[in-house]
C-alpha cells in the first residue's frame, strides 16, 4: 500500500538523518539506534505514576525533579524500592549494555563519509529493485 511504503521510506530517511545528527553532534559516542526508543520515556512515566497514579502537566512538572533524583539513586545503587518491579510493569527496559564489547562499541563511533551513505542508498536501492522484481511486484522509481 502506499501508506506503508510512505512509512518506510520515512523510517530509512530518519535512520539515515539519525546517522548524520550522530556523527555531527556526538562523534565520540557511539551509535545505538535502540536507545532512541520510547522505553525512557515509558520508564520515566512509569516511575511517576508510582510517586502519583494520576496527575496532570502541572503536578507532572512539579515531579520531575523527584524522579531525577529517584532514578540517579537507583542507577547508583543507593536505594532499592520495594515497588521498583511496578515501574516497569508493561516496559522491558534492559539494553542489554553489558553484552557490548568495548571493540564493537569503538567500531559504532566510526562514522560513514555522506559519500559512503549515498553509495550504499544506492546500493540498497538495487537490491530492493531486484527483489521487487524477483517477486513480480511493480518497483517504483528512484527518485533521488
Amino acid at each position: 500500500a502506499d501508506q506503508s511504503f510512505a512509512i518506510f521510506i520515512s523510517l530509512a530517511e530518519s535512520m539515515v538523518l539519525l546517522v548524520k545528527a550522530h556523527r555531527e553532534y556526538y562523534p565520540n559516542y557511539p551509535f545505538l539506534p535502540w536507545m532512541h526508543g520510547s522505553e525512557a520515556c515509558e520508564h520515566f512515566f512509569g516511575m511517576a505514576r508510582q510517586i502519583n497514579s494520576d496527575f496532570n502537566y502541572s503536578e507532572l512538572l512539579q515531579l520531575v525533579p523527584k524522579i531525577s533524583q529517584c532514578a540517579k539513586a537507583l542507577r547508583t545503587r543507593n536505594i532499592t524500592l520495594e515497588k521498583e518491579k511496578s515501574v516497569r510493569d508493561g516496559y522491558h527496559f534492559d539494553y542489554n549494555m553489558g553484552n557490548i564489547s568495548s571493540s564493537k562499541l569503538t567500531k559504532l563511533c566510526a562514522w560513514p563519509s555522506d559519500t559512503d551513505i549515498t553509495s550504499t542508498v544506492k546500493f540498497s536501492y538495487k537490491l530492493a529493485f531486484e527483489l521487487a522484481k524477483a517477486l513480480d511486484m511493480k518497483p517504483t522509481t528512484n527518485t533521488n
